[in-house]
C-alpha cells in the first residue's frame, strides 16, 4: 500500500505502479484500469480525480490525478492484466 503527502486538489500528477516484480517471465502488461472511490471525506464525483487513459510503460502503469476535494482520502485501484492473462492490483490511499 503506497501513501503520499497531501495533494492540494491545483495540483495534476502522475500516480505509478511498478508490477515487473509480479509479472510472469515473458510476460507484459496488456492492459490497466483505474477506479477511485472515496475512503474518507466528502466527494460525489470521486472518479473525476481520474485524469486521461493510463499509461503502460514496461512493467509500469501511470495514471494522472488532478482536482479533488481538499481533505478526503480516496483509494486508488490499479488493475492490470498481462499478456499471459494474470491480473494484478495495485492500490494507493493519497489524501487530497
Amino acid at each position: 500500500m503506497k501513501s503520499w503527502s497531501p495533494k492540494d486538489p491545483a495540483e495534476t500528477y502522475p500516480i505509478a505502479f511498478d508490477f515487473s516484480a509480479v509479472l510472469p517471465t515473458g510476460e507484459t502488461i496488456s492492459s490497466s484500469t483505474w477506479t477511485a472511490t472515496v475512503v474518507s471525506g466528502n466527494d460525489s464525483s470521486p472518479s473525476s480525480i481520474l485524469y486521461g487513459s493510463p499509461v503502460i510503460t514496461n512493467g509500469t502503469v501511470k495514471q494522472t490525478v488532478t482536482g479533488g476535494n481538499a481533505g478526503v482520502t480516496y483509494q486508488l485501484k490499479a488493475s492490470i492484466t498481462t499478456s499471459g492473462g494474470s491480473t494484478f492490483l495495485g492500490v494507493a490511499y493519497p489524501r487530497f
